[in-house]
């Protein structure tokens, strides 16, 4: 699911930088989840197509290009969104 989701990410907001981690395994055992793989993420997605947008807004964008990998189980995404100038 990694894979999927990160060449899904940087297709959609062809990224300048895109980096994806995996910390399913902090999360292990907590109520509703039920496996230590494939159910929680923190990616950080640099892109010019999150100019003049907000937090919120950005988020609603990448929470959107995910929900296919939510219906997969992924249980919870954490997001850093910044544009080029603000990663700079």
């Amino acid at each position: 699911m990694k894979e999927a989701i990160a060449k899904e990410i940087v297709e959609q907001f062809k990224c300048s930088y895109f980096q994806i981690c995996d910390e399913s395994h902090q999360h292990h055992g907590h109520k509703g989840v039920d496996r230590a793989e494939n159910t929680h993420y923190r990616l950080t997605i640099v892109s010019d197509q999150f100019e003049n947008k907000s937090l919120v807004a950005r988020q609603r964008l990448v929470n959107t290009v995910c929900q296919p990998f939510f219906k997969q189980g992924m249980h919870a995404c954490a997001l850093k969104t910044l544009t080029t100038a603000e990663w700079e």
